[in-house]
C-alpha cells in the first residue's frame, strides 16, 4: 500500500509533471518550478495553506512522508473526537482567522496566566514595599489590610467588585471612611498588577463604587476659642502644634516632621524642606508677629521635634482631644489650617502669596475660602499674643514600657504560688494536729 501510494510521486518526478496527494479532506499538491528550485510542495495544515521550494528529489519524498504522516495523525486524532468537541475547535479556528493556535496559547501562558495568590501574601508583599512611608501612612494601610484580610480568606485572584461594594457598604457607614479603605484596596490591587499577580486592565478595586462626597464648606475656629486653648494648654509640645498650625498654617504631619532649627530666629521664617512636605516640593510659610512671640517662648534646642513626632501621632491628639473636652470646644479636623487660610486671604487679600505660604493651589483658595470669615475676625485672629505670665509644664520624656511575655507571667506566678505553700508546708511540718 505505501509502495502504491508514493508510486505515481516517482513518477511525477521523473516527467516533472504536477502531482496530488488526497489524505482524508486534506489535499498536497507538487509543482514543477521554473526557477533554481525544481519543485514547489503546496498543502494546508488546517490553519493556513503552506508553500516550500524543494532542489532535489531526496528532499521531495522525504518532506512528503512527513505530512502526508502529520495528516494521517490528524485523522486518527479527529476519528477520537466527538461532534461536540470537533465544533469547538471548527468555531476557534474560524474566530481566530488564520492566527496560530500554537502562538497564541504560548502568549496567553506567558502574559495572561495568572497563578491564584493569597490576599494575605499579597498584603504582606505591599506593606513591605511600603515601609519606608511615614508610620502613621503604614499604620493607616496595616489597619485596612487587616480588615480586608479578615473579610476574604482567599485569593486576590477571586475577590470580585461585587464582594467589595458590599464589604465596603457593610463595614464603614461614612462615606470618608469607606473613600479611605477603597483607596487603599485600589492601590493593593495595582501593586499586585505591577508584580505579575493580576492582569493588566482594570482591576476589580476599580470597578467597585467609588462613594461620592459632596464638597462642604470649611470648618474655622473662633479667635475666642483659640485664645482659650492657648490661654489653658500647659503643655508646650501641643501649645507649638496649636500655634504653627493656627499661624502658619502647616498641616498636621508636616509640624510633626519639624524640628526647631527649622525655624529661624534671626529673619523669621519656617523651612519646609521637601522631606517635610506632603507634595515633596520645598516651601517657606511666613511667620506673623504673633507667631514669632509664641515661637520665642516655646523655643528649646535645634534637634528636638517641635511637637510630638509621627511616631506618637495618637498621644498628640489625645492630648488636644482632652483639652477641647476640657473646654467645651468642638475638634474638627484641620479646622485651625482652614481658620489660617480663610483669615490670612481676608486679612491680605492676595490668593497666590496665601497659596503659596499654605502650599494650597490657587484654585482651591478661590472655591473654597474666598470670604469665609470677616475681617474684624481675620484682624483677631493674628492678635492673639502670649501673656506675660505664660508658664508651660517641663517636658517629661517617659521611658518605653517593656511588655512581659504573658506566658511568663503566668509561670512566675504559678512559681510563686508553688514557693508559698512549700513554706507554709514546712513551717507546719511538726505542729500539732488540732483535735
Amino acid at each position: 500500500m505505501e509502495e502504491k501510494k508514493y508510486a505515481g510521486l516517482e513518477k511525477a518526478l521523473k516527467t516533472k509533471k504536477k502531482f496530488a496527494i488526497k489524505i482524508g479532506g486534506r489535499k498536497m499538491s507538487l509543482y514543477p518550478a521554473s526557477n533554481r528550485a525544481q519543485w514547489t510542495l503546496c498543502w494546508h495544515d488546517g490553519i493556513k495553506r503552506q508553500r516550500k521550494a524543494v532542489s532535489s528529489e531526496v528532499e521531495v519524498l522525504s518532506l512528503v512522508k512527513k505530512i502526508v504522516a502529520a495528516f494521517e495523525q490528524g485523522e486518527k486524532v479527529v476519528d477520537n473526537l466527538s461532534a461536540e468537541r470537533l465544533s469547538e475547535y471548527v468555531d476557534v479556528d474560524t474566530t481566530l482567522r488564520g492566527v496560530n493556535l500554537h502562538e497564541l496559547v504560548a502568549f496567553y501562558k506567558e502574559h495572561l496566566e495568572h497563578k491564584a495568590t493569597p490576599l494575605s501574601k499579597v498584603c504582606e508583599m505591599y506593606l513591605s514595599a511600603r515601609s519606608d512611608n511615614s508610620p502613621r501612612h503604614v499604620d493607616t494601610i496595616r489597619l485596612h489590610l487587616q480588615k480586608l484580610c479578615s473579610k476574604f480568606k482567599g485569593s486576590i485572584n477571586a475577590i470580585k467588585a461585587e464582594d467589595l461594594d458590599a464589604y465596603l457598604l457593610n463595614s464603614f457607614p461614612g462615606l470618608k471612611t469607606r473613600l479611605g479603605h477603597r483607596g487603599t484596596i485600589c492601590a493593593l490591587f495595582a501593586f499586585a498588577q505591577r508584580k505579575g499577580i493580576l492582569p493588566y486592565g482594570f482591576t476589580e478595586a476599580q470597578k467597585s463604587e467609588r462613594p461620592k462626597i459632596s464638597v462642604v464648606e470649611p470648618c474655622t475656629v473662633s479667635s475666642s476659642d483659640m485664645t482659650k486653648l492657648l490661654n489653658e494648654c500647659t503643655n508646650p509640645r501641643l501649645a507649638s502644634f496649636l500655634v504653627i498650625a493656627a499661624f502658619a498654617g502647616c498641616r498636621s504631619a508636616e509640624i510633626q516632621r519639624l524640628k526647631w532649627k527649622d525655624i529661624w530666629e534671626e529673619d523669621p521664617r519656617i523651612v519646609l524642606g521637601v522631606h517635610i512636605t506632603k507634595t515633596k516640593r520645598r516651601r517657606i510659610a511666613e511667620v506673623p508677629p504673633n507667631l514669632k512671640a509664641w515661637i520665642d517662648l516655646l523655643r528649646r534646642e535645634p534637634e528636638e521635634y517641635v511637637t510630638y513626632p509621627e511616631s506618637e501621632f495618637y498621644t498628640l491628639y489625645a492630648h488636644l482631644s482632652d483639652l477641647c473636652k476640657k473646654l467645651n470646644i468642638t475638634k474638627e479636623q484641620n479646622a485651625l489650617r482652614h481658620t489660617f487660610v480663610s483669615c490670612h486671604l481676608e486679612l491680605h487679600r492676595d490668593a497666590p502669596r496665601t497659596a503659596k505660604s499654605a502650599g494650597h493651589s490657587l484654585a482651591m483658595l478661590e472655591t473654597n475660602y474666598l470670604k469665609l470669615v470677616p475681617l474684624s475676625e481675620a484682624e483677631a485672629w493674628f492678635n492673639i499674643f502670649p501673656t506675660e505670665e505664660k508658664t508651660y509644664d517641663p517636658i517629661v520624656i517617659r521611658s518605653k514600657r517593656v511588655r512581659m511575655n504573658t506566658v511568663a507571667v503566668v509561670k512566675a506566678a504559678i512559681a510563686a504560688r508553688n514557693k508559698s505553700a512549700k513554706q507554709y508546708q514546712e513551717r507546719n511540718k511538726y505542729a500539732k494536729p488540732t483535735k
